[in-house]
Formats: structure tokens, sequence, C-alpha cells
């Protein structure tokens, strides 16, 4: 019999012959709750069936615990926006976590659906139980924070651009105005007196003004700090996400400038396309343009030059989703710490 047979053949029974006792006692141990021993159990009794647990690889069913408490370990992430690579870092980093203190993350996706396709996908996570949905409000709204309570999901985690004011959930907040004030204050320590901010245009970030608006307010902010204020200059340029647009973008509004420009390319992304643009018609980075990007994903090292980015802390995000949903799950006080807004902070490389 291969080993993955016989660990997936194991049963209750086999669990209560190693450990010496009764398959009651077997149940009684595996029943337990977070925090709460059952008085039957001695505690001799309780770490011979955990050691014939570990030993013998014993799974319980999924479907049974579920049925049998009322709820299941699953934490379910519903992503409903279109995945980048920024999503990818935070969904893979709070997996990790979840995943150590014993839960099981699964993912949906329903980006691209319909109100009434999400609504029907909605129905059939919450029939699952899951002890806790973690999500963005931008389309899951107070009406399916109540029904999933209703069907006993206890805790409902956001993670979003602002804080989300319904009530028995928590949020999580990525900052949007520090990235803009960054990446401004930056370009003019460096001399580039005319600004640009890069407005996208692609399809993930449609009907998401309030970032692109929080960063245009914190470049902004950095300008009207600067001695030289009334001299230094701020465009917006929309810009969809491709190499044919970014050439356009360089040929129309960066090609024989007299004064150095320094783009602010709103995501890491873009600041890839404008970098391979900018060297496509011979502009020098950053002698005359200066690029910044947002997110420091893992090909900003790569470009050439290296992108000088903005590291939002996206990994530490996830891990402190599934801080946070641990810490509700163990009745424990919430830290500051897990609530508080991330701190991002810039990378300088040689774009700048």
């Amino acid at each position: 019999m291969s080993e993955k047979k016989r660990r997936s053949s194991v049963t209750i029974s086999d669990v209560a012959q190693r450990a010496g006792v009764s398959r009651t006692a077997v149940s009684f141990v595996l029943n337990e709750r977070d925090g709460e021993r059952n008085k039957y159990v001695s505690e001799e009794t309780r770490a011979k069936v955990w050691k014939a647990v570990e030993e013998l690889h014993y799974q319980p069913h999924l479907l049974a615990r579920t049925l049998r408490t009322g709820q299941s370990p699953e934490v379910a992430g519903i992503l409903d926006v279109m995945i980048t690579p920024l999503g990818v870092e935070l969904t893979g980093a709070f997996q990790n976590a979840a995943l150590r203190y014993g839960y099981i993350p699964t993912t949906y996706y329903c980006q691209g659906l319909t109100d009434e396709q999400r609504q029907e996908l909605y129905q059939r996570i919450f029939a699952r139980r899951p002890l806790a949905i973690v999500t963005t409000p931008f389309h899951f709204s107070e009406a399916d924070v109540e029904q999933a309570r209703a069907n006993g999901i206890e805790y409902i985690i956001f993670y979003s651009f602002y804080p989300v004011p319904i009530a028995h959930t928590c949020t999580l907040v990525l900052p949007m105005r520090e990235p803009g004030y960054l990446a401004a204050r930056h370009l003019l320590e460096r001399d580039y007196r005319h600004l640009v901010l890069v407005r996208p245009e692609d399809q993930a970030h449609i009907g998401q003004d309030y970032p692109f608006q929080q960063r245009l307010e914190g470049m902004r902010e950095a300008i009207a700090e600067h001695p030289e204020a009334e001299q230094i200059t701020l465009d917006i340029v929309p810009l969809q996400l491709s190499a044919q647009a970014a050439l356009a973008f360089v040929e129309k509004q960066l090609v024989g400038r007299a004064s150095r420009v320094g783009v602010y390319a709103f995501n890491d992304e873009y600041a890839l396309f404008l970098l391979g643009a900018l060297a496509q018609r011979g502009i020098r980075v950053p002698q005359e343009v200066g690029v910044v990007g947002t997110d420091d994903l893992s090909f900003a090292e790569g470009t050439w030059p290296p992108l000088t980015s903005i590291n939002l802390d996206e990994a530490n995000m996830g891990k402190q989703i599934a801080e946070l949903l641990h810490a509700l799950h163990q009745g424990e006080a919430i830290p500051e710490k897990l609530t508080s807004p991330l701190k991002p902070h810039l990378i300088q490389r040689h774009s700048t």
C-alpha cells in the first residue's frame, strides 16, 4: 500500500488504537474548540490522542467537521478586482500566514461577473460556512455582510483604500495619499520642476478614482511645502497600460522638452512601459526624465535603469490580515499595529 493511500485511509479507530484510548475519547479531543477543554478528558489522554494524530497524519474530514460544529476552518478570500502583481503578493502573504495559524485559505474570483452571478457565488460561499471572509468593499455591501453573519460567518475583514463604516467588520487600510507625497518630494529634491502624474486607464483601475485622487493630493501637498512652489508645474496624463500608449505619451509629452521632467507613473507596471519607451526614443533617465513607480515589485531592480519605487509593504499587510483574524478568533485584544495604516517608504534606485 502506498504512503499516500495509507495516510488517506486513517480513521478515528486507528487513532484510538494507536493512543490506547476509546473512540469516544478521540472524538472528544478532536471536537474541542480553541481554548475549550472537554472536562471528561484528562490531559494525559489528550496528549496521547494528539501524539497518535501526528504519528498517523490523521486529517479530519472537512465536511464532517463543518456539519458537526456548524463552521469550517476555511477563510474565504473574495477577489472582485483584476489580478495585479500587487494583488498576487498580498494574497500569497495572507495565505502563507493563514496556513501557519491552522486555517484553510481559499480564493474566489468574481471580477467581471454580473450582479446576479456574483450573488450566486456569494450564496455558495455562505453555504460552506467559512470562519471568515476577506475581501474589498467594492462589491461586498452591508446587506452581504448581514447575510454572511446570518449564515454563521463570524468575521468579515476588508482591505481597502479607506475605512469601511459597516458594523461587525474590520478594515485594513492601504495608504494612498502618502505615496503621492513621497514621490513628489523625492522628485523635487532632485531638481525636477515639471512633474507628471499618470492617471491609469486600464481595466484594473476603472472605478477606482479615490486612490488616484489621494495620490494627486499628496503630490500637491509636497509641492505646496516647497520654497519654489510657484515655479513648479504638475500635469495629469491619462495612460493605457501598453507599450504603444507609453511610446505615444513619450513622443507627445517628453520629446524635445528643455526642462527636466519627473514622472510619477502611479505603479511599477506603468513605469516599466515608460522606461522602455524612453529608451526607445533615446531620452536619458534620470538626466532628462526621472521616473518613480509604486509597489516595489520584484522586477523593479531588474529594469534599466533600476526603478525607484514606493514600497507599500503589501506582504506585511497580508500577514496583518491573518494576524487580525487570529486575534479575533481567539478573543484577544486587537493590537493597534494590526489596524493602523501601513507606512509606505521610497526605495531610491537609478531611475531618479
